[in-house]
């Protein structure tokens, strides 16, 4: 029976013909699991008669279920308050006019850390909280157990920052955290504290700090007042996220580091991946001396490798690619390359010889992936040197889908995948091309369940509207669980 769930679940031996109505049961719950119980009582208005049975079971991982269907009795083994939750979500998901199938159902997913990123500095600028809590929900009910938020101009920045109206209330901020709370969710909180500070620096009373006066986007890693600036930053998202594990402090696109004066001559001795690990490292010990993991964005360490030398281990990568499709896949993302790039061999690729390749990657081809003699000068030397063992067998024609998981891993460090639902203004027929984001976001899950990365975290951040938002909710989901048909030995 085909099953319209996102994710579909790995083992289904269900019914044609027999059936029973959810709204017949009521659930029934370990003590330890009421709040839980409560919750999805009234998230799936389960108030009938008959028993749908929670059993703890530790043959079971904690978001894994085995679930047996039957006209008495629903009984769910699982080894945790999350598996129950995704036990009663299938349910929710497959009731067509609240018939069910009779028959079992067990699933468990292929990726530990599943998330998907909430971004308030676009269209969610004025989203009112509640629907934010929706997506929440919507994220729970898709089994995405990690949401990184990003709130820009909507978090209370205090005295860096004058009141705007659609700033988030202490009140907000703990309704969103309750709303994660109940859908098993961990939240990780972004703050900008190296690049993309615009929606601060833009302010006068922090102009000083600026890399380049003209450019408010960049703070100088070395004037005595952004380190304080930064750690103030990341106290008040700490101290409002009670228990907070994980906070990003973002770090990509630093593109003008060594411009200001003093900055240069820091980059001339030490390079300017010395640089900018001058001034993440401190940070990172910073938030590990808060017992919190710090995570951070790779392209600046991979295209400075003096960077990678010196990083400091106890921080998490967050590798993203937006553009490779499939795995192996014609363009190769060349960080620390010629200069930083989006290629494609030019003796295999030339504008008119893409045969084989399926129209998407022809038309991802036509706005990036510039041509370039990728093994004779169209990259660095010392790229080629550093990352050839990780471009695949097949290089220069096609390029192992995301090299540079593994290449991150044997650095030491643990590594989350991030792929888009919404990126890079790219549209189709006036909607966002949602073909070449799915492809994105599946192979990426495939290859970080392949390397045994650490989890996956789908980036929602160019400009669409929120109602955009839902079907990248559902295909994070989808794919970072693990379908089917792509696991091991399948």
């Amino acid at each position: 029976m085909k099953l319209y769930a996102m994710p579909e679940p790995k083992f289904q031996d269900l019914s044609e013909t027999e059936f029973v109505y959810l709204y017949d049961y009521h659930i029934e719950a370990p003590a330890a699991w009421a709040a839980v119980a409560e919750y999805l009582t009234e998230r799936a208005r389960l108030h009938g008669a008959k028993p749908l049975r929670i059993v703890e079971d530790t043959a079971y991982g904690p978001e894994a279920y085995r679930m047996q269907i039957a006209t008495d009795v629903i009984t769910v083994c699982t080894g945790g308050a999350s598996g129950a939750r995704y036990a009663v979500y299938m349910l929710m998901q497959i009731a067509y006019r609240s018939r069910i199938p009779v028959g079992v159902i067990a699933d468990h997913p292929d990726m530990a850390s599943r998330g998907y990123q909430l971004n308030l500095r676009g269209p969610l600028r004025q989203t009112p909280v509640d629907v934010l809590c929706h997506y929440l929900r919507l994220c729970g009910q898709a089994k995405i157990n990690t949401v990184l938020i990003e709130y820009d101009t909507r978090f209370d920045h205090g005295k860096y920052q004058p009141y705007e109206p659609w700033m988030l209330s202490k009140t907000d901020m703990q309704q969103v955290q309750k709303t994660a709370q109940d859908e098993g969710i961990t939240i990780i909180p972004l703050i900008q504290t190296y690049g993309h500070l615009e929606f601060l620096l833009s302010q006068p009373s922090l102009s000083a700090i600026r890399e380049e006066q003209d450019l408010p986007d960049q703070l100088c890693p070395l004037h005595p007042d952004s380190m304080p600036f930064s750690k103030a930053l990341i106290d008040m998202y700490v101290e409002a996220h009670p228990g907070l594990q994980y906070l990003h402090i973002g770090g990509d696109e630093t593109r003008q580091l060594g411009k200001c004066p003093k900055c240069a001559a820091y980059v001339a001795k030490h390079g300017k991946g010395g640089l900018y690990t001058h001034y993440v490292n401190e940070l990172i010990d910073y938030l590990c001396s808060k017992g919190i993991t710090p995570l951070v964005y790779d392209d600046m360490i991979c295209a400075h490798p003096e960077a990678m030398k010196d990083l400091d281990r106890r921080a998490t990568i967050v590798y993203w690619d937006y553009w490779t499709t499939s795995d192996p896949s014609p363009l190769l993302v060349a960080r620390g390359g010629h200069e930083w790039a989006i290629v494609r061999d030019k003796a295999s690729w030339d504008d008119r010889n893409f045969e084989g390749l399926p129209d998407m990657q022809r038309e991802i081809f036509k706005v990036f992936g510039k041509p370039a003699d990728l093994e004779n000068g169209g990259l660095d030397p010392a790229y080629l040197e550093r990352y050839r063992p990780y471009l695949g067998d097949q290089f220069p024609k096609y390029v192992k889908a995301f090299p540079y998981i593994e290449y991150y891993q044997d650095q030491g460090f643990k590594v989350i995948a991030m792929p888009t639902s919404l990126g890079n203004s790219d549209n189709y027929l006036g909607a966002p091309n949602e073909a070449r984001f799915t492809a994105n976001i599946r192979t990426f899950a495939e290859r970080t369940i392949q390397a045994k990365a650490d989890g996956m975290i789908t980036s929602a951040w160019f400009r669409f509207p929120e109602s955009a938002y839902p079907i990248g909710i559902a295909l994070a989901g989808q794919y970072s669980w693990g379908m089917p048909e792509y696991q091991e030995g399948k």
